[in-house]
């Protein structure tokens, strides 16, 4: 899912920089683009792409989208990632994971994200597929702060 949503700020213009582990994946993308491919069509993005999040300097915002097991590291390497008033979106597959984020990175900046209408899978290194339903499926993010004092909800399409 990260990809996806890498992907997707990406195609809107927004500077992006994926951070993963994976270094097959982060070399895929250094070198051709982060390709996503599904029922919206098939593109390829440019993001910046590293395993250490350092590389990336103080953002705007931060997304941890993460299994939940490993939100916890993700959130620590995060921290360096973060300004004075740098909000978390926080969105995983499993329980627990903005608690998580919450307790390591502080509870007044933790949004937590709730996505529907599609799924998502890494088809190769550099290379993700959006499992849309339909065409045309919209991806819902409702976000609520968990400390209470920020909240936002957004509509963005997956699919033209």
């Amino acid at each position: 899912m990260g990809s996806v949503y890498a992907g997707l700020f990406a195609s809107a213009g927004h500077e992006v920089w994926a951070i993963d582990r994976w270094r097959e994946h982060i070399e895929a993308m250094r070198k051709d683009g982060l390709r996503l491919e599904g029922k919206s069509g098939d593109r390829t993005v440019k993001v910046h792409a590293t395993t250490e999040a350092k590389d990336a300097g103080v953002c705007d915002l931060v997304i941890l989208a993460t299994k939940a097991m490993h939100v916890a590291p993700a959130a620590q390497s995060a921290k360096v990632l973060l300004g004075k008033d740098t909000p978390v979106l926080s969105i995983q597959n499993g329980l627990g994971g903005p608690e998580t984020a919450a307790d390591i990175l502080g509870r007044e900046r933790v949004m937590v994200g709730v996505v529907g209408g599609f799924g998502a899978s890494i088809k190769a290194p550099g290379h993700a597929l959006i499992e849309g339903k339909r065409r045309g499926a919209k991806l819902v993010v409702v976000t609520m702060c968990i400390g209470g004092g920020m909240g936002a909800a957004g509509l963005f399409e997956v699919a033209s």
